[in-house]
C-alpha cells in the first residue's frame, strides 16, 4: 500500500538493482518481514523527498512484497494483507500487475539473500499465469535456505519452512528430494533442540503437520514425553501440556492406543498440578485453581473408557471433582466487591417529567421516545479521524502511512481507467 506523493513511475529492472535494497535490509530482514517492510517503505519515502522517483517506485514495490503476512496453512491465499481498517489495507498479490510481475521475476535471479528472494519468488509463481515450475523450486529453495534456530524460527523462518514443505508437496514427484532433505534438516533441529523446548516443540508441530518422519514416530513421541515431564516438574505446565497434547498425536498416528490414553491422563494430571499449584503458591487463587480443576475433569473423560481401569481414571475424576468442590467454595470468599460513585440523573429525570408534562398519551410518548437522539455521526466521525492520526496503525503495522490501500501503480491504472 503506498503513499508515495510523485507521479506514477513505472518499475524496472534498473531501479531495483540500484535501489540500494541489501545495505536497507542488513539488520532488518532477520527479523522478519514486518521490519523489512518498514525499512524499505521508510527508504523509499526518502528517495521521493530527494527526488529520485525510480530509487522509490523500487523500494516500495519491495516494501509492498515483504509487508503481506505469509499463512502457509492456507494454499489458496498464503499471503493476506498485514494491516486492515475501515479505509484501507496493506498490499496483498491482486495489487501487482503482470509487467510488475514480469519485473520481479528477472530481479529474483539477482537476489542472494533468502528472505527476499523466497517471498518474491513465492509471490511471482503464486500470482504469475501461466504459473513457472522453475519459479516455484527457486522459492522452496530460498525458504529452506534460511537457518533452522530459535531466533530465525520465531522471527518468520518457520513459517517459510511450512510453506517450503507446502509448495514442495504440490510439485510432487519433482520435488521429492527436496522435502526429503528438508525433512532430514527438521529431525536434525529436532534432536539438537533439548535446549529450547519452545523451538523444540514448534519443529516437531511442523514434523507432524507435514507427516514427516514414518520411521522416526516412536522416538519422537517418546522424547516428546520425556520433556514434558521434565517441562512440568520445573513449573511450567502449559508447555508441558502442548508437549503431552503432540506426543498424543503421535501416538494415535501410530495407532498406538495405550500410550495416546496415557498422554490423555497425562495432560489431566498436569491441570491437577497446575491447580493444587496455584492454591498453595504466594498468591493462592481458587477461582483461577477451580478452572484448571474444570479443564483436568474435562481431559479425564477424553481417555477411553477401556483405558480407564488401568489408568484410575474413574478414581480420580471422583478425587478431582471433590478438590472443585472445595475450591469451587473457597473461591467465593476471593471474590470481593467493586463499586463505582453514583451517577445523578436527578437532571434527566426533570427533563423527562417536563418533556411530557400537560401532554396527551400519544404525544407524551413520542416526546418521551425521542428524548435521545442517537449518536452524532459526524461528531464520531470526526473523533475517529482524529484517534487515528494521533495512534495511527504504525504501533502495529510499522509503517506510519498504513491507512492507504494501494501502491503506487494501482493508483495510476485506476487514474488511466
Amino acid at each position: 500500500m503506498s503513499t508515495l506523493a510523485q507521479p506514477y513511475v513505472p518499475l524496472t529492472l534498473e531501479h531495483l538493482n540500484r535501489s540500494g535494497w541489501r545495505d536497507i535490509l542488513v539488520g532488518n530482514i532477520e527479523n522478519g518481514y514486518s521490519r523489512a517492510w518498514q525499512a524499505l517503505s521508510n527508504a523509499s519515502r526518502t528517495a521521493a523527498e530527494e527526488g529520485d522517483e525510480g530509487r522509490s517506485r523500487a523500494l516500495w514495490a519491495l516494501a509492498d512484497a515483504c509487508s503481506m503476512m505469509l499463512v502457509p496453512a492456507s494454499p489458496i491465499a498464503p499471503f493476506q494483507a498485514r494491516c486492515q481498517t475501515p479505509t484501507g489495507r496493506s498490499a496483498l498479490p491482486g495489487d501487482f500487475s503482470a509487467e510488475e510481475l514480469e519485473v520481479l521475476g528477472e530481479f529474483v535471479e539477482q537476489v542472494d539473500e533468502p528472505w527476499l528472494r523466497a517471498r518474491l519468488a513465492d509471490l511471482v509463481w503464486f500470482q504469475e499465469r501461466p504459473r513457472k515450475g522453475a519459479m516455484l523450486f527457486t522459492a522452496v529453495d530460498a525458504y529452506r535456505s534460511v537457518l533452522l534456530t530459535k531466533e530465525l524460527w520465531f522471527a518468520g523462518a518457520g513459517d517459510g519452512w511450512r510453506r517450503a514443505l507446502g509448495l514442495a508437496r504440490m510439485a510432487g514427484d519433482s520435488a521429492r528430494s527436496r522435502a526429503k532433505e528438508m525433512e532430514a534438516a527438521l529431525l536434525s533441529a529436532f534432536d539438537i533442540g533439548d535446549e529450547e523446548p519452545h523451538w523444540k516443540l514448534r519443529v516437531a508441530e511442523l514434523i507432524f503437520d507435514a507427516g514427516l518422519a514414518d520411521v522416526r514416530r516412536p522416538a519422537i513421541a517418546n522424547s516428546l514425553v520425556e520433556m514434558g515431564t521434565r517441562i512440568g516438574l520445573s513449573g511450567d505446565g502449559f508447555l508441558a501440556r502442548d508437549a503431552f497434547a503432540l506426543a498424543r498425536g503421535f501416538f494415535k498416528r501410530l495407532r498406538d492406543d495405550t500410550r495416546s490414553a496415557d498422554m490423555g491422563a497425562a495432560i489431566a494430571e498436569s491441570w491437577v498440578a497446575d491447580a493444587n499449584a496455584r492454591i498453595s503458591g504466594s498468591m493462592p487463587s481458587n477461582i483461577a485453581a477451580a478452572s484448571f480443576f474444570e479443564n483436568a475433569i474435562q481431559t479425564f473423560r477424553t481417555v477411553p473408557r477401556r483405558e480407564r481401569a488401568r489408568l484410575n481414571i474413574d478414581a480420580r475424576l471422583h478425587q478431582v471433582q471433590a478438590q472443585l468442590g472445595e475450591a469451587g467454595a473457597q473461591a467465593i470468599t476471593e471474590m470481593t466487591a467493586i463499586s463505582t460513585p453514583s451517577i445523578d440523573i436527578a437532571e434527566l429525570i426533570d427533563h423527562s417529567r417536563t418533556s411530557v408534562s400537560g401532554k396527551e398519551p400519544r404525544e407524551a410518548l413520542k416526546a418521551f421516545a425521542g428524548l435521545y437522539l442517537g449518536p452524532n455521526v459526524a461528531k464520531l466521525r470526526t473523533d475517529a479521524e482524529a484517534s487515528a492520526r494521533r495512534f495511527s496503525l504504525s504501533f502495529v503495522c510499522s509503517v506510519p502511512q498504513a491507512l492507504a490501500v494501494m501502491d503506487a501503480s494501482s493508483l495510476a491504472r485506476q487514474a488511466e481507467t
